[in-house]
């Protein structure tokens, strides 16, 4: 397992007003979630609303993806860290299924209450819109820079005119 991973607001990876407002609905829907952490497909890590890496989310995604676990195939369910603590582990996949990355969220021992498919359904909605996001963020377009070309053929013709 590696070592806990701190997320820098000015780190390309924070990108916090782009993933917070997902947090915020998730804690919406749960208040008494703990850690949320958002996963590219690589497994690298995208966002996380403590400002850091939780060491045992992270276990329980290495070892659902080392176990090819259906978990991270379907809709999302309820596993147990390795510290027996429950937490919700869903896909985000593009609408072509193309797999954009995982979140993880530390429900902790208050939401025990909530069965597994209640969960998902209802964090459903916003897994949905992180993916749009993040499928969003991938199609992007990449910003060329201009050809300079003719405009320095313009202000060489324009020295040669004095």
């Amino acid at each position: 397992m590696s070592a806990p991973t701190t997320v820098k607001p000015d780190s390309p990876n924070a990108a916090p007003s782009a993933y917070a407002p997902f947090g915020q609905l998730v804690k919406m829907l749960l208040p008494s979630a703990g850690s949320l952490a958002i996963y590219t497909a690589a497994d690298e890590l995208v966002w996380c609303s403590d400002g850091y890496e939780r060491p045992d989310l992270r276990g329980l995604l290495e070892r659902l993806r080392a176990a090819g676990s259906d978990t991270l195939a379907g809709r999302g369910t309820v596993e147990h860290t390795a510290a027996g603590v429950p937490a919700f582990v869903g896909a985000l996949r593009a609408p072509d299924a193309r797999p954009l990355g995982s979140l993880v969220l530390d429900l902790g021992q208050a939401n025990s209450r909530f069965t597994p498919s209640m969960v998902a359904s209802m964090l459903r909605p916003v897994l949905d819109c992180l993916a749009t996001h993040m499928a969003g963020e991938r199609a992007a377009p990449t910003v060329e820079r201009p050809d300079t070309g003719g405009l320095d053929l313009l202000l060489t013709l324009d020295e040669n005119d004095r």
